[in-house]
C-alpha cells in the first residue's frame, strides 16, 4: 500500500484534481441520468412543497366534515407512481380509483443560487427576475387549480386541494416510486390536489367509433359543449384542452382533469368566440381522424348554445 502511496504523492495535485474531476464527470454524468431515466425524474425533495399560508389559495367551498373525513381516509391507502406530466408528479392509489397531484419545485420556486452573494453583487436585477417570474407561474398555476376544485369541481374530479399548511390532517402520505422505493410525506406540509382517476378520452371515443356507438360518441361531444360553455360564461379560458392529453371519462361522462391551463380572461369576447378558440384541438383532432362530421356536429352545438 505504501507503494502506491508514495506513487500517487509524486503525481502534481493539479493532475490528481484533473483525474478526480474527469472520473466524476464521465461515470457521475451517465449513472445520474440512468437514475432520473428509471425514476422518471421523480425525487422527493421536488415534491415536498410548502408555502407560507395566503388567504387567497383558500378554497372558495370548504368541504363539509364527512366529505373532509372521506378524503383523509382515501390519502391513508399508499399511492404508485403514474406520471410526470409538465408541472406535477403524479401517483396512482392502491385501489385505482384516485391520483394525487403534486407540483414540481423547479417551476414554482427559484433556484437556490439565486441568494449567493456574488450573484447578488453581479447583477441585482437578475435574481429579482427569476424570482417575479417564479411567482407569476405560482400565481398562475395555484389560480387554475383552485378554479379546478371551486366552481369547476364537478367538471374537473378534483375532491380536495391542499395549497397552504395546516394542522388538522395529522397523518403521513405514503408514496411508491418507479422503481418501488417507499417514501413518506407530511400531509399538513405538502401542496397537493387529490382527483378521480379517468379513462382517457381519445381511446375511449376510439372504441366508439370501432364499435359504430356515434350516438354516445356524439353525446360526449355535446358535454364537450356544455362544459365550454359553462367556462365561458364564467370567463375562464384553457388553451390546452387536447384529446390525447388532457381530457378523460368517468362513468360516461367527461372529466377535465389536466387543471393547470385555466386562467380568467381579462377582456373576454363573446362566448361563441372563446368556446371555438378552446375547441380548436377537439375539432383539429377529428378532422385528422376525418370524422369531418363529427367535427361539424360540434361546431354546430356550439353555435346552438
Amino acid at each position: 500500500m505504501w507503494f502506491y502511496r508514495n506513487i500517487l504523492n509524486a503525481v502534481p495535485y493539479w493532475i490528481r484534481v484533473v483525474c478526480v474531476v474527469f472520473l466524476v464527470v464521465y461515470f457521475g454524468f451517465p449513472l445520474s441520468r440512468a437514475c432520473n431515466r428509471a425514476t422518471k425524474g421523480f425525487r422527493l425533495q421536488d415534491v415536498c412543497l410548502s408555502f407560507p399560508f395566503d388567504p387567497q389559495w383558500e378554497v372558495d367551498v370548504p368541504l363539509s366534515l364527512e366529505e373532509e373525513r372521506n378524503v383523509f381516509h382515501l390519502l391513508k391507502q399508499p399511492f404508485r407512481f403514474l406520471a410526470s406530466g409538465g408541472t406535477s408528479d403524479v401517483f396512482l392509489s392502491e385501489d385505482g380509483q384516485y391520483v394525487l397531484k403534486f407540483f414540481k419545485r423547479y417551476r414554482l420556486v427559484p433556484p437556490f443560487w439565486i441568494h449567493w452573494q456574488w450573484v447578488q453583487d453581479l447583477d441585482p436585477s437578475i435574481p429579482a427576475a427569476i424570482i417575479a417570474r417564479k411567482e407569476k407561474q405560482k400565481s398562475l398555476q395555484f389560480t387554475s387549480y383552485k378554479l379546478a376544485a371551486g366552481s369547476l369541481k364537478h367538471q374537473t374530479g378534483v375532491l380536495y386541494l391542499h395549497l397552504n399548511p395546516t394542522t388538522h390532517i395529522k397523518q403521513k402520505i405514503v408514496l411508491y416510486d418507479n422503481i418501488g422505493v417507499r417514501h413518506e410525506l407530511i400531509a399538513d406540509r405538502t401542496a397537493f390536489a387529490l382527483q378521480k382517476k379517468v379513462d382517457r378520452f381519445a381511446p375511449y371515443f376510439k372504441g366508439l367509433l370501432t364499435q359504430n356507438d356515434r350516438n354516445k360518441a356524439r353525446d360526449l361531444l355535446s358535454q364537450f359543449a356544455v362544459i365550454l360553455k359553462e367556462r365561458a360564461q364564467k370567463g375562464i379560458r384553457d388553451g390546452d384542452i387536447t384529446p390525447g392529453c388532457n381530457i378523460g371519462v368517468l362513468e360516461g361522462k367527461l372529466v377535465m382533469f389536466d387543471i393547470d391551463q385555466m386562467r380568467y380572461v381579462q377582456n373576454p369576447t363573446q362566448e361563441k368566440n372563446l368556446m371555438l378558440r378552446d375547441a380548436c384541438h377537439m375539432m383539429e383532432w377529428l378532422q385528422r381522424r376525418g370524422e369531418t362530421e363529427l367535427a361539424t356536429f360540434l361546431q354546430e352545438e356550439i353555435e346552438s348554445l
